[in-house]
Formats: C-alpha cells, sequence, structure tokens
C-alpha cells in the first residue's frame, strides 16, 4: 500500500511538471538582447529623448485572451501577434497622454499573461506569471543598460503591469534606485513581504522620492479581488496622498466622489450617488459587483500626472 501511495504521488507531481512546462513552453519564443534591441517590439514617444527630462517605464496591464497554438494547446502567454499589439498600443496611447510631454516615455510589448490565466490553478499561474514578469524585467535590464543614459526615471504599472513592478524593484541596483522618482503601482497592492525588501518603500505623502504608490479602489469591502489587494499592507490615496481615512474629493468627467483609505483592508473606497453606473461586468467572473479595478487608472490619471511632475521637477 505504501508503494502503491508513492507511485501515486510520483504520478501526480510528474503531472504538474509537465503542465507547468507545457504552460510555460506555448508559444514561447527565446528572447535575446537582438529581441528588445529591435524598436518594434517598444512603444516610445515619437518626438526625440530630451536628455534633460525624465523617463516614464511603463508595464500595461492584461489586455489579452489566451490563444491556442498549432498543437491545439491553449496559450496563457501572449504571442505578440498583430492584434495583440494593438490592445496594448491602445493603453499605451493613454498612458503616455496621461503623462503628458514633459517626460521621455519607453513601454516594452513583453509576453504578458492572458485573461484566462487568472482561472488556472495555483501552481499553474504562478509559472505563467513568472514568465511574463521575466519579460517585463528583461525589457527594464535592457532599457537601462542602452535607452535610459542614466536620466532620472519613473517607474509606472497597472494591473499586472504592478505585479511585475515589484519583481523590477526587487532587482535594482543602489545606482538604479537612486536615479528611480517614484514608481506608481496602480492596481495592484504591496504585501508586508514585499515592503521586507530594500527597494520597496510604500509611499507616505506626496513628496517622498524613491517610493511605491499603491492603490486598489472598491465601492464597498465586501467587492475586494483577492488577485490584486489581498496581504495589502499599505494604499495611499492618489488625490490627497494620505494613508489615514480622510476622504478626499475626486471630480471625473461630470461625477463627484469621495476617496478614503479603508485602513483595515489598506484599500480606497470610492462612493458617490452613481456608482452602478461604474459597474464592468467582466470582474463579475472574479470578485463581486463594486470592484472599480477597472477605473483605478482611469479615476486618478490627472492625479497621478501632477503628482509625477512635483516629484519629478521640483526644487
Amino acid at each position: 500500500m505504501k508503494n502503491k501511495l508513492k507511485h501515486i504521488t510520483m504520478k501526480k507531481n510528474l503531472l504538474v511538471v509537465s503542465l507547468v512546462f507545457a504552460l510555460l513552453s506555448c508559444g514561447k519564443a527565446e528572447l535575446q538582447t537582438s529581441y528588445w534591441a529591435d524598436t518594434n517590439n517598444w512603444y516610445i514617444s515619437e518626438r526625440p529623448v530630451d536628455e534633460n527630462l525624465v523617463d516614464v517605464f511603463y508595464i500595461v496591464s492584461t489586455e489579452i485572451l489566451s490563444e491556442t497554438d498549432d498543437q491545439g494547446n491553449e496559450c496563457y502567454i501572449g504571442r505578440n501577434t498583430p492584434e495583440e499589439l494593438a490592445y496594448l498600443r491602445a493603453e499605451m496611447d493613454y498612458v503616455r497622454t496621461m503623462f503628458g510631454d514633459s517626460v521621455n516615455f519607453f513601454s516594452p510589448y513583453y509576453r504578458q499573461f492572458t485573461f484566462g490565466a487568472i482561472a488556472l490553478p495555483e501552481t499553474e499561474f504562478a509559472a505563467v506569471r513568472a514568465q511574463a514578469s521575466a519579460d517585463a524585467v528583461e525589457a527594464f535590464r535592457y532599457y537601462i543598460k542602452h535607452l535610459n543614459h542614466g536620466r532620472p526615471f519613473i517607474l509606472a504599472g497597472f494591473s499586472q503591469g504592478g505585479m511585475h513592478l515589484i519583481d523590477i524593484l526587487r532587482q535594482l541596483t543602489p545606482d538604479e534606485y537612486g536615479r528611480m522618482v517614484v514608481s506608481y503601482s496602480m492596481g495592484y497592492r504591496l504585501s508586508a513581504a514585499d515592503t521586507a525588501q530594500a527597494y520597496v518603500r510604500p509611499a507616505h505623502n506626496a513628496n517622498d522620492r524613491g517610493v511605491v504608490v499603491s492603490f486598489n479602489s472598491v465601492a464597498h469591502t465586501d467587492a475586494i479581488w483577492p488577485l490584486v489587494n489581498a496581504d495589502a499592507a499599505t494604499c495611499i490615496n492618489p488625490i490627497n496622498y494620505r494613508t489615514d481615512a480622510e476622504p478626499a474629493t475626486l471630480v471625473f468627467e461630470n461625477d463627484t466622489l469621495s476617496v478614503r483609505v479603508d485602513t483595515n483592508y489598506q484599500v480606497l473606497v470610492v462612493s458617490g450617488k452613481n456608482m452602478e453606473g461604474y459597474r464592468f461586468p467582466v470582474l463579475d467572473a472574479y470578485c463581486q459587483p463594486g470592484n472599480l479595478h477597472h477605473w483605478d487608472l482611469l479615476f486618478y490619471g490627472d492625479a497621478i500626472r501632477q503628482n509625477a511632475m512635483n516629484r519629478a521637477y521640483r526644487q
């Protein structure tokens, strides 16, 4: 009986390893330096780089669906097809405009994990996430070596992009950290384990440098999405840059909203007269109605730009 159980356990482990290998192999092509040397794999501001401006290095959120490869395997990692690139580029266009013309803007077409990957079992998702993160980190390392030329820089990412920012921050050198103005992890949390890392320091006000601005938004705490907010150890309000429950007024298009930090869950709670109008049905598959993850970039774009300019250029 003991040997039979051992045999079953070995088969189970082998199956898990095989699944992970398949996920990592699906659509994979070895990325060498020459990959990131190809300007087609980057979104860069059309105007020439200005050495007197701060850079923004931005990592996009999850924008693509899973596809099936020629062998019939579902691919949970993007392959940067023209259709996929169009989705990534739309978000990059928005964020470049959000930061404005007072920065140099760089964003890699990294191979992100797909929406379908989010529903995978934990082990398989961890493998896919690690591959996507490795692409983002590799792009950042190329950017630092070949594109940055010693300028101060701002890191920014939304949702999946915020996840990968943490891995980039963990690998900064002292010199690189000294040039990092701020990191905006929009729609992704910082855990206590994250903040224990040397260069993952949560923001405490509107002026500190070398810190991470991290937040997630909900209409009520029952709608928290664990994927992006579980184990959150900190949260800052990007309207008033407070970490306590003091509310701030957000004017978004024709609406006036109140935004405050819930210090128990370290999440932003947004309230207003027509919160149902901000429901995003796609999220209902992952959390209760009332999650405002989709709006974390849209609500706070103006405030992020103003804060970035303040941190980057104040005397």
